[in-house]
């Protein structure tokens, strides 16, 4: 029997050099390097892990009598909690650890911020053309073509190892 996270709320990180394509990165991704808060609200009894990694959790209660109520928990053997009734339980604490990304990491950020600056110049636009002297140009391209762009630009193949089964 596995326990349900119910409600991942996830602080905001402080700005990173590339904001949109580290907020992609970490949509993808279960791993954090630069700390920020996090809480988790869970259901049910058995075992539980958090989805984000690395974190340490400050706070584990469980909800009593209309208020939330310190727990100590034992811990399950994939790496998360053994929850013993149907909760609710709050895990309050941290996640990322402040070191820096692995070099594969920040190579995908930089693939992702090249490959949407290369690829912005006619933002919202599927088809676009431009002529210059004789010479014209047509680009048609798929209008999903920022939501693939972990894909298309080889980030994604970069990020699979910090990415868990969902």
């Amino acid at each position: 029997m596995s326990a349900v996270t119910v409600s991942e709320i996830e602080g905001r990180p402080e700005q990173e050099a590339d904001a949109t394509a580290w907020a992609r990165i970490e949509s993808w991704i279960d791993w954090r390097w630069v700390s920020r808060p996090v809480t988790y609200i869970v259901e049910g009894g058995g075992d539980w892990c958090p989805r984000l990694k690395p974190v340490t959790f400050s706070a584990t209660e469980v909800w009593s009598e209309y208020d939330w109520t310190p727990i100590t928990l034992k811990p399950s053997p994939l790496g998360g909690y053994v929850l013993p009734g149907i909760g609710p339980y709050r895990f309050t604490g941290t996640v990322g650890d402040g070191s820096a990304p692995p070099p594969e990491v920040v190579d995908a950020a930089t693939k992702l911020s090249a490959y949407l600056a290369e690829n912005n110049n006619h933002p919202g636009s599927s088809r676009y053309a431009d002529d210059v002297g004789r010479l014209s140009v047509t680009v048609d391209r798929a209008p999903t073509w920022v939501a693939r762009a972990l894909q298309h630009s080889g980030a994604a193949d970069l990020l699979r190892p910090y990415r868990s089964a969902r």
